[in-house]
């Protein structure tokens, strides 16, 4: 990382919610709204699961069980066996948590942009709410989400549950955030409270990679 990248002065805007809140889909209309970058930590894991060293890894450290068909991981039985199994959850995650902190930091100091959103299931538990400088809550009923979960993902209740109960509850969520966005009703709604934001989020001032390095 070069000095140049290190001093680059950005904002880092992250989001938060319950499992199926939407935090995708606000992570990228406020990413489009100030022309940022959406920072997306399920897609550097489907990345990394792929990569050859770390298979290797994850099969040296579980065995075969979690091995595919074209010696890839298989993503469905690894779920169903963390869901149920919190040493085997923090196993996993000792190995892929450093590996995604690596992937973001490169994007941090590759890409020269002004704004970066962060989509992070785990932003709260992983630590990585303090290198943000400001953080949306998505409001969304319980039952709602629950229900877009189960049905975009094709989890029953049960798994959608499980994967409720990882996270941090979300009275503890709502209030670490900066704003509270409601999606609640439709994207047009939605549309109008980023646009309400903007204003908002282009006073925070920026900040350099290297003063959010003991964060990440």
């Amino acid at each position: 990382m070069t000095a140049l990248y290190s001093e680059h002065l950005f904002v880092i805007i992250g989001t938060s919610g319950g499992v199926g809140s939407g935090k995708s889909t606000v992570a990228g209309m406020i990413a489009e709204a100030l022309k940022g970058k959406h920072i997306n930590a399920d897609t550097i894991v489907s990345n990394l699961l792929q990569c050859n060293k770390v298979v290797k890894k994850v099969a040296d450290k579980f065995g075969p069980a979690y091995i595919g068909k074209q010696e890839q991981l298989d993503r469905k039985a690894i779920a169903s066996d963390i869901l149920s199994n919190k040493t085997k959850r923090k196993q996993l995650e000792n190995i892929l948590h450093p590996l995604v902190r690596s992937e973001i930091k490169k994007i941090l100091s590759e890409n020269q942009r002004s704004y970066y959103i962060f989509d992070i299931p785990l932003l709260h538990e992983g630590g990585l709410a303090s290198a943000c400088d400001f953080i949306v809550f998505i409001e969304t009923p319980k039952e709602l989400r629950s229900q877009r979960a189960r049905e975009r993902h094709g989890w029953s209740k049960e798994e959608w549950e499980n994967r409720e109960k990882m996270q941090w509850n979300i009275s503890s969520k709502r209030s670490e955030a900066d704003v509270i966005i409601s999606n609640e009703s439709s994207l047009d709604a939605m549309t109008e409270q980023i646009e309400q934001l903007v204003p908002r989020l282009k006073k925070i001032k920026p900040r350099s990679l290297s003063v959010r390095l003991p964060h990440l």
